[in-house]
């Protein structure tokens, strides 16, 4: 990324957090009818997605592996998980369903 670009150090981070954590959430939504174990499934799907991207980056021209993008890709899955258990735990107390 070109620096001139950047508001904040730590920015792409963020945007990892951002596009995993919403990505992991309708993706457990999406499977939360089809699995029983909904949190496992969606923990490798997300760690596998997680991982390609970053491995697919190391052999892109311009591009690079990093750690750190997998570390906060995680991190913002977990907290979806976390959003989504809340939610789905509401939702039943008021007599809803989650999907």
């Amino acid at each position: 990324m070109d620096e001139g670009w950047e508001l904040f150090e730590g920015q792409d981070k963020v945007a990892h957090f951002v596009l995993f954590s919403t990505w992991t959430f309708l993706v457990m939504v999406g499977f939360a009818r089809y699995f029983k174990k909904v949190i496992l499934t969606v923990a490798i799907l997300s760690l596998l997605f997680a991982g390609s991207t970053e491995a697919i980056q190391y052999f892109l021209p311009g591009r690079s592996a990093d750690w750190m993008d997998l570390v906060a890709d995680l991190i913002g899955s977990v907290f979806a998980v976390f959003v989504a258990l809340i939610l789905k735990k509401e939702l039943i107390r008021v007599g809803k369903e989650f999907y």
